[in-house]
Protein backbone atom coordinates (compact mmCIF):
# COMPACT_ATOMS: atom_id res chain seq x y z
CA UNK A 1 0.00 0.00 0.00
CA UNK A 2 1.16 3.73 -1.03
CA UNK A 3 0.73 6.53 1.44
CA UNK A 4 0.14 9.63 -0.18
CA UNK A 5 1.07 13.05 1.00
CA UNK A 6 -1.66 15.15 2.46
CA UNK A 7 -0.95 18.13 0.10
CA UNK A 8 -0.75 15.69 -2.49
CA UNK A 9 -4.68 14.34 -1.70
CA UNK A 10 -5.88 17.84 -0.63
CA UNK A 11 -4.92 18.73 -4.53
CA UNK A 12 -6.48 16.13 -6.16
CA UNK A 13 -9.98 16.54 -4.36
CA UNK A 14 -9.78 20.14 -4.67
CA UNK A 15 -11.92 21.36 -7.67
CA UNK A 16 -9.90 22.66 -10.99
CA UNK A 17 -8.78 25.77 -11.72
CA UNK A 18 -10.81 28.26 -13.66
CA UNK A 19 -8.45 29.86 -16.39
CA UNK A 20 -11.22 33.17 -16.17
CA UNK A 21 -14.15 33.92 -15.33
CA UNK A 22 -15.19 35.69 -18.65
CA UNK A 23 -18.24 37.56 -18.85
CA UNK A 24 -21.63 36.10 -20.10
CA UNK A 25 -23.39 37.59 -23.21
CA UNK A 26 -25.76 39.74 -21.01
CA UNK A 27 -23.26 41.23 -18.97
CA UNK A 28 -21.34 41.84 -21.78
CA UNK A 29 -24.84 44.21 -23.10
CA UNK A 30 -25.02 45.65 -19.99
CA UNK A 31 -21.07 46.27 -19.82
CA UNK A 32 -20.63 48.35 -23.37
CA UNK A 33 -24.29 49.04 -24.51
CA UNK A 34 -24.45 53.27 -24.03
CA UNK A 35 -20.95 53.75 -22.43
CA UNK A 36 -17.80 54.87 -22.78
CA UNK A 37 -14.62 52.59 -23.03
CA UNK A 38 -11.06 53.98 -21.53
CA UNK A 39 -8.51 51.91 -22.68
CA UNK A 40 -4.90 51.05 -23.28
CA UNK A 41 -3.28 48.16 -25.07
CA UNK A 42 -1.01 46.19 -22.77
CA UNK A 43 1.26 45.22 -25.51
CA UNK A 44 2.04 48.46 -27.43
CA UNK A 45 1.81 51.95 -26.55
CA UNK A 46 -1.33 53.01 -27.35
CA UNK A 47 -4.87 54.29 -25.51
CA UNK A 48 -8.21 55.10 -26.76
CA UNK A 49 -11.81 55.46 -26.23
CA UNK A 50 -14.91 53.90 -27.84
CA UNK A 51 -18.34 55.02 -27.63
CA UNK A 52 -20.54 51.34 -28.03
CA UNK A 53 -24.16 52.80 -29.08
CA UNK A 54 -26.68 50.86 -28.03
CA UNK A 55 -27.98 50.71 -31.95
CA UNK A 56 -24.82 48.36 -32.36
CA UNK A 57 -22.71 51.42 -33.93
CA UNK A 58 -19.36 52.41 -32.25
CA UNK A 59 -16.90 55.76 -32.94
CA UNK A 60 -13.76 56.22 -30.94
CA UNK A 61 -10.51 57.70 -31.00
CA UNK A 62 -6.90 56.00 -31.07
CA UNK A 63 -3.49 57.67 -31.28
CA UNK A 64 -5.34 61.04 -32.06
CA UNK A 65 -7.81 59.22 -35.27
CA UNK A 66 -10.72 59.45 -34.95
CA UNK A 67 -13.18 56.09 -36.54
CA UNK A 68 -16.08 54.62 -36.50
CA UNK A 69 -17.71 50.45 -36.90
CA UNK A 70 -20.12 48.53 -35.86
CA UNK A 71 -20.47 45.87 -32.42
CA UNK A 72 -22.51 43.20 -31.28
CA UNK A 73 -22.80 40.32 -28.86
CA UNK A 74 -22.47 36.55 -29.86
CA UNK A 75 -22.73 34.15 -27.46
CA UNK A 76 -20.17 35.27 -24.82
CA UNK A 77 -17.98 37.37 -26.75
CA UNK A 78 -17.95 41.07 -27.69
CA UNK A 79 -17.66 41.49 -31.67
CA UNK A 80 -16.18 44.77 -33.26
CA UNK A 81 -15.68 45.28 -36.62
CA UNK A 82 -14.01 48.72 -37.44
CA UNK A 83 -14.38 48.31 -40.99
CA UNK A 84 -11.85 45.48 -41.94
CA UNK A 85 -13.24 42.09 -40.67
CA UNK A 86 -15.25 41.28 -36.98
CA UNK A 87 -12.99 40.43 -34.41
CA UNK A 88 -14.62 38.74 -31.00
CA UNK A 89 -13.33 38.88 -27.60
CA UNK A 90 -13.62 37.80 -24.05
CA UNK A 91 -13.77 40.19 -21.07
CA UNK A 92 -13.11 39.59 -17.67
CA UNK A 93 -13.31 41.65 -14.55
CA UNK A 94 -10.05 43.51 -13.41
CA UNK A 95 -11.41 43.34 -9.85
CA UNK A 96 -11.68 47.77 -9.74
CA UNK A 97 -14.44 48.43 -12.13
CA UNK A 98 -12.46 47.90 -15.24
CA UNK A 99 -12.05 45.06 -17.39
CA UNK A 100 -9.21 42.99 -19.34
CA UNK A 101 -9.77 41.92 -22.97
CA UNK A 102 -8.59 38.66 -24.21
CA UNK A 103 -8.41 37.58 -28.18
CA UNK A 104 -10.17 34.17 -28.56
CA UNK A 105 -6.28 32.13 -27.66
CA UNK A 106 -6.52 33.30 -24.48
CA UNK A 107 -3.72 36.53 -24.76
CA UNK A 108 -5.10 39.18 -22.62
CA UNK A 109 -4.34 42.89 -25.04
CA UNK A 110 -6.32 45.38 -23.29
CA UNK A 111 -7.02 47.23 -20.14
CA UNK A 112 -10.43 49.23 -20.03
CA UNK A 113 -9.61 50.56 -16.83
CA UNK A 114 -12.83 52.85 -16.82
CA UNK A 115 -16.26 53.39 -17.89
CA UNK A 116 -18.08 55.97 -18.80
CA UNK A 117 -21.92 57.08 -18.98
CA UNK A 118 -22.76 58.44 -22.22
CA UNK A 119 -20.64 59.13 -25.42
CA UNK A 120 -17.76 61.50 -24.13
CA UNK A 121 -15.63 60.53 -27.54
CA UNK A 122 -18.03 62.54 -29.48
CA UNK A 123 -17.62 66.05 -26.80
CA UNK A 124 -14.00 65.54 -27.26
CA UNK A 125 -13.58 65.13 -30.64
CA UNK A 126 -16.24 68.12 -31.21
CA UNK A 127 -13.64 70.61 -28.64
CA UNK A 128 -10.82 69.56 -30.65
CA UNK A 129 -12.13 70.85 -33.71
CA UNK A 130 -13.82 73.75 -32.89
Amino acid sequence: MRLYSPLLLLLLAAPPLIAADYLTGSELNTMVSGKTAHCKHLDRPSQGRTYFNPNGTMHGIRRDEARIGSWYVEGNTLCTNWGIQPACSRYQSDGKGGHYKFKLDGKKVVHVWQWSEGDVVESQIISENE
